[in-house]
């Protein structure tokens, strides 16, 4: 069982933080010369259960639900959701029940597959068409909270979430001691939910890597009048989590994390729409090294990445961040 390398820094922290192995190993990172002075962390090989990095999250989530010993976990996600996915795998792995609030999304292949998925997990499926409606009844959950629930946010992007991608630094950071990497200047991944790129950014300062987080905006700034994951929602987030380390016993060092950059010319037409661009990056990373992506989130992504690299070529190496469960091919 591969311990969690965030404990190894801040020994207190596993008296206090729930934690549960789901990782066997950590995930490859190998280069792509051929697009520049580019690495990628392949989070798609990370688990033969439901791969991706969801399961760096639920490693402190349903850590927590098994400590607490809630049966029944409650999430919510759009239809195609690899989060809602993940999450009705893991738990059927480990024998806890699962409900999913879905709304919609445009359809593609990779949406009905995820959907395919939860439902082949056993999860029950709760669909309320809107996300405003899905929220609703994740919210009335919330409210009204049964005695062996435990509730998991979207995208599972709360601060116990987080962990997991902070861990997920920690882990990055051995590997470029290994020498399997050298230390990027920059670190590109997708802005969903916020959990991903507010934990790396944390965990950049706390395993002491001078690195730029970059996420590429993936869901809309807003929903309506209402805001949804922009810059003060990131700091706050960040803010929270690094709380839960210092009130779990870490000390913290002196000083702020580097706030990350936000991308926001790489949606198209909205959440879950392909792009042109994403689906040329797609079939790229496909033909240079068989690796496959999605055009919600990894493939905008990536196609970041490579205006990233042009731009500045030279300029020090990059990082990819693949999030992705893993595909067989780029279409």
């Amino acid at each position: 069982m591969m311990q969690p390398p965030l404990f190894g820094a801040f020994p207190g922290l596993s008296q206090r933080l729930p934690w549960h192995s789901l990782l066997p190993a950590p995930t490859p990172v190998h280069p792509l010369p051929d697009l520049g002075p580019l690495w990628i962390k392949r989070d798609d090989a990370s688990s033969e259960v439901y791969g991706g990095s969801k399961v760096r999250k639920l490693e402190f989530l349903l850590g927590e639900a098994l400590s607490q010993n809630r049966g029944h976990v409650i999430t919510m996600g759009a239809i195609g959701s690899h989060h809602a996915a993940a999450t009705a795998a893991f738990c059927r792995q480990l024998g806890l029940s699962c409900e999913t609030i879905l709304c919609r999304q445009p359809l593609t292949a990779e949406v009905c597959a995820n959907l395919a998925r939860i439902q082949g997990s056993g999860a029950r499926i709760r669909y309320a068409g809107s996300p405003a409606v899905a929220a609703a009844l994740y919210l009335r959950h919330a409210a009204f909270r049964r005695r062996g629930t435990y509730l998991i946010p979207p995208g599972g992007s709360s601060p116990r979430g987080v962990l997991g991608l902070v861990n997920a630094v920690f882990e990055l950071r051995d590997q470029i001691a290994e020498g399997r990497l050298p230390r990027p200047y920059l670190l590109v991944c997708p802005l969903g939910t916020g959990g991903m790129v507010a934990g790396f950014a944390l965990g950049c300062f706390l395993a002491g890597l001078d690195c730029q987080v970059i996420g590429v905006r993936v869901y809309p700034a807003r929903h309506g009048i209402i805001p949804l994951i922009g810059r003060g929602a990131l700091r706050r987030l960040i803010r929270r989590t690094a709380g839960l380390i210092e009130r779990s016993g870490g000390r913290l060092p002196r000083g702020e994390p580097r706030e990350p950059v936000i991308l926001d010319g790489y949606l198209g037409r909205g959440y879950g729409h392909p792009t042109a661009e994403g689906q040329a990056a797609q079939r790229r990373i496909w033909e240079l090294a068989r690796i496959g992506l999605e055009p919600t989130y990894t493939a905008k992504a990536f196609a970041a990445t490579i205006d990233a690299l042009a731009l500045k070529p030279g300029e020090g190496p990059v990082l990819f961040w693949n999030s992705c469960a893993g595909r067989d091919s780029p279409l």
